[in-house]
This record gives structure tokens, C-alpha cells and sequence, in this order.
């Protein structure tokens, strides 16, 4: 996805919501809260991953995405979907410093019967581990991206994410991103790099 294609997809997820002049984001910040990873653009637009899994037995991990626009009001609404591309209204609640995130019925999406799952309609309370400054989530869209000291770097670096996984965007220059990766395993750890802007695509609702 390139530069134009990626501030268009922005774009659409703020022109998507009727409140979208009303940015009302001063108390959601982009970080790490819990299960739960969240960009917040200056603009209003809201990205996020929750993921969590059972952790014994038969292992299951739910994953759900979702976009909206912070609106002004005490709660945002938000598009959410899973890896199957079912969908399901949600809201998120910002709690200084946390969030409250709401999901009702979010335990039919795939892998999420069993595992930890937003379910509460009050809302599910996540704690923030660490502010990021991330201004949108990127999916990896390449079957393998390298990380990179720095833009059009020429070494092959060690580190890499594949496709589908998501990282946060934390700049942009002459094609290139700067990204920051945490591990689903390790929530504390992240390995931050550049790629190729046309490796991944800025997170938006699939179509229905």
C-alpha cells in the first residue's frame, strides 16, 4: 500500500462515522493496555487488535480488530471483526488512564468460546502498560517483511514479521515505515524497524 493509498484508507474510517469533526481523542492515547494494542490517529480514528488465548490444553486464541472514530462522547463506537469476517458492533470507553472495551457476543467469533473475550456489554477493563505514540496499525501483507536499521537500509536484518501480523505505525518517510512490533507472547517486548510501505496495509474493516 502506498503513501496516498494508506492516508485515503485513514481517511475512509474517519469520513465512515457521522461525528468524525468532532475529534474528542485528548483522553484515549496509543499504547499497549493489557490484550489489547491501540492506535489512536490525531484525527479522531481509532485501530485496534485484542487478542488473548486459553493458555492450557487445547490451545485457542481469540483475535478481534476493529476500527472507529472518537466522537466526543464517553463512549466510541466501534466496527469489529475476526480472521473469519464476521462482524459485530462494539464500543470502547476511555478511563483515564485505561479503557473499558465492549463487545457483546464477541465469544462466537472464532477462538474466542474459550478464551477471554470482551464479552460484558458495561465493558471490559484494560489496564495501559505502556503509551506507544502509534498513529495507525498496519497488517503485514508480504509473506515476510524485514526490519531495518533504517529507510532503503541494504542489510538483511535478523529480525522480520510475516504475513498478517500487525504492528504500529510510528512514521512515514520516502516510502518506507516505521514500525514497532510486540510479540502476542510477550507483551513487555518490542523490535522496532523500517519497511517498505507496500508491505502492509493500513488495518481497515474487510468487505462484507
Amino acid at each position: 500500500m502506498n503513501s496516498f493509498s494508506r492516508n485515503l484508507a485513514i481517511a475512509i474510517i474517519l469520513a465512515a462515522s457521522p461525528f468524525s469533526n468532532a475529534v474528542g481523542a485528548t483522553d484515549l492515547q496509543s499504547g499497549i493496555y493489557e490484550n489489547l494494542l491501540l492506535a489512536v490517529n490525531p484525527n479522531g480514528a481509532v485501530q485496534g487488535v485484542y487478542r488473548s488465548s486459553n493458555g492450557e490444553g487445547v490451545v485457542e486464541t481469540c483475535v478481534i480488530y476493529f476500527t472507529g472514530t472518537a466522537n466526543g462522547e464517553s463512549t466510541i463506537p466501534l466496527e469489529t471483526w475476526d480472521f473469519e469476517k464476521k462482524f459485530l458492533p462494539g464500543t470502547l470507553a476511555p478511563d483515564d488512564p485505561d479503557v473499558d472495551l465492549s463487545i457483546p457476543d464477541s465469544a462466537n467469533y472464532g477462538g474466542c468460546g474459550m478464551s477471554p473475550a470482551p464479552n460484558d456489554p458495561q465493558g471490559m477493563p484494560l489496564s495501559l502498560i505502556r503509551a506507544t505514540g502509534w498513529t495507525a496499525i498496519e497488517q503485514i501483507s508480504s509473506p515476510k517483511a524485514y526490519l531495518h536499521a533504517a529507510p532503503a537500509d541494504s542489510k538483511t536484518p535478523r529480525a522480520y514479521v510475516i504475513k498478517g501480523d500487525v504492528v504500529g505505525l510510528l512514521g512515514m518517510a520516502n516510502g518506507w515505515l516505521h514500525v514497532e512490533y510486540i510479540p502476542p507472547s510477550d507483551l513487555t517486548k518490542s523490535v522496532k524497524g523500517w519497511i517498505a510501505a507496500d508491505e502492509a496495509a493500513t488495518l481497515v474493516p474487510p468487505s462484507k
